[in-house]
């Protein structure tokens, strides 16, 4: 009995200076300072510190059936037939505005309907961007070059590299979204009780929001992305983050879902990072794309669009005639247009076989105004 009574006063002598603890405790110093300017002054500090970095990933991507046709604009309600995962690996470097880009793995081919493969890289550096396809339709190297593109504009949105640019760089990625920081129209949500997590809601005109979460504890750390549209989410991206590992911050892996006005999901991936590099020493030869001898290449300068061959002699221009005529072989040997076969017929014999017929064609009228004189 004795015992009973000492355990029921200990008991309550601990649930005492329990509920003064729990009451007298201060709430975590990160509940009360998730403020927009905090969250900005953390992002500005880790931008500030992060000069560079380099990932290397396995990206699982998957597609609804029919939604690759819609995103290319091809007329077939059907292409892929069945939804479809392809798997690829990508790296992904930047070194301040230097921006890289690979990937190698499987690819939908929508011509034939069915999986293929794919592999290109991606250099964008001070002088424009370079792309290198090794894998394609074309039995020769083929590649797209852009003079005058801002280097950080399009793998800033990529799709599976998102995740990276919102950790290190949220103010491009914002920016390339349209999304505008303005301190007056952000809104903060605080962490619930017991929790970390804040929340900033980004108005983005009259019908789209979006939402970006981060970890208070965890210098304000991005671990979500979303966009919606009146209400309805559009695209979701979730990322994790090693919480002992080196360097502190390097997310592990992250996943991202888009959705139609329907909320049918139409695209969808995972990413597993295989191996990271923050702050580390990054070539600047890794941002210049080199063509090979022999590249057929698509030279974007402004709006306007001119094709060139590269020979062992340097740039080769091509008029459309002979992008139409000239077989990829003979523009190598250094053919000319004249050479071009047409119907078996090079340019130059075609013209001789046209004079023959010609001439064939006067003797021919000659004999028979030679006949009916006489007659």
């Amino acid at each position: 009995m004795t015992g009973s009574v000492v355990s029921s006063r200990t008991f309550c002598a601990v649930a005492a200076l329990l509920a003064v603890a729990i009451v007298g405790c201060p709430a975590p110093a990160w509940a009360d300072d998730v403020t927009l300017e905090n969250v900005l002054a953390a992002w500005r500090k880790r931008e500030s510190e992060v000069h560079s970095y380099r990932f290397t990933c396995t990206v699982w991507r998957t597609y609804a059936k029919g939604q690759i046709g819609v995103m290319t604009g091809l007329p077939s309600p059907d292409v892929p037939p069945h939804d479809v995962t392809l798997r690829s690996t990508i790296t992904y470097a930047r070194k301040a505005d230097k921006l890289y880009y690979e990937l190698d793995g499987e690819s939908w081919d929508e011509g034939a309907n069915a999986l293929g493969a794919n592999a290109y890289a991606c250099g964008f550096n001070e002088q424009g961007s370079r792309t290198l396809f090794g894998k394609g339709p074309t039995k020769f190297p083929y590649g797209e070059e852009w003079h005058d593109e801002e280097p950080v504009t399009t793998l800033t949105v990529s799709i599976d590299t998102m995740a990276i640019s919102l950790v290190y760089r949220p103010f491009d990625l914002l920016r390339r979204l349209l999304v505008e920081v303005d301190e007056g129209s952000v809104r903060v949500q605080p962490p619930a009780d017991g929790d970390r997590i804040a929340t900033l809601v980004f108005p983005r005109g009259a019908e789209w929001t979006a939402r970006i979460k981060v970890d208070a504890a965890a210098a304000c750390a991005p671990t979500a992305f979303s966009l919606e549209r009146l209400g309805r989410l559009q695209s979701e991206h979730v990322i994790t983050y090693s919480k002992d590992g080196d360097p502190p911050l390097a997310p592990t892996g992250w996943s991202w879902k888009n959705l139609d006005d329907n909320r049918r999901f139409t695209e969808g991936g995972r990413v597993e990072v295989q191996q990271s590099s923050v702050n580390g020493d990054i070539p600047d030869g890794l941002f210049s794309i080199t063509f090979p001898v022999g590249s057929w290449i698509n030279e974007h300068v402004g709006k306007e669009v001119r094709t060139y061959l590269l020979t062992d002699a340097g740039k080769r221009y091509l008029s459309r005639e002979e992008m139409d005529i000239t077989r990829y072989d003979d523009l190598m040997a250094g053919k000319t247009i004249a050479d071009a076969p047409v119907d078996g017929v090079s340019r130059g014999g075609r013209t001789w076989l046209i004079v023959l017929n010609v001439a064939c064609v006067v003797v021919l009228i000659a004999l028979v105004w030679r006949k009916r004189t006489r007659s």
